[in-house]
């Protein structure tokens, strides 16, 4: 839970957050600012193992009129960076992509107000390495139609050895 004080002053109106999110974003005479929260709440739907080796940091996201752009501060992943990109639109319709990177990593997801994509991933091994030491690579695509995920429809291609196998 958290709280959002309005404050305004002459021609200004700014609102500012508390609590989980935090932040300045000026709503008059032009929207903008800066908004950030702490990514650790969602971490608990991953398996223990993969939570155990993340570090979560925080989402940061600059607001203006047209949309907002994403990014992280000091996530990590099995002691080395995790990079999350993105924006969104808000201009005729809600739009948003991203791209999550990871040494050897880079999963780019685009919503187009309607449908979820995620279009030429590839996932490292060393990204398993908490549940299964592998070498090799896997790729894919993935669409989640309506964001319906019971109608979801993918394909993947896997290239991955066990520790110690060619």
């Amino acid at each position: 839970a958290g709280t959002v004080a309005v404050r305004g002053g002459g021609r200004t109106l700014a609102a500012l957050p508390s609590g989980p999110l935090t932040g300045r974003v000026n709503l008059l005479p032009r929207l903008g600012g800066q908004l950030q929260t702490d990514l650790s709440p969602f971490l608990a739907p991953l398996p223990a193992d993969v939570r155990a080796e993340l570090v979560a940091g925080r989402l940061v996201a600059d607001v203006t009129p047209d949309g907002a752009t994403l990014g992280n501060s000091g996530s990590r992943y099995l002691g080395q960076p995790l990079g999350l990109r993105g924006a969104v639109s808000w201009q005729g319709g809600v739009r948003a992509s991203a791209e999550l990177t990871h040494p050897g990593t880079r999963i780019p997801l685009t919503y187009d107000g309607r449908d979820l994509a995620v279009r030429g991933a590839r996932l490292d091994a060393l990204a398993l390495r908490p549940l299964v030491e592998a070498t090799g690579r896997i790729t894919a695509d993935l669409t989640v139609p309506g964001l319906d995920f019971g109608r979801a429809s993918g394909r993947a291609d896997v290239k991955l050895a066990a520790a110690g196998q060619r």
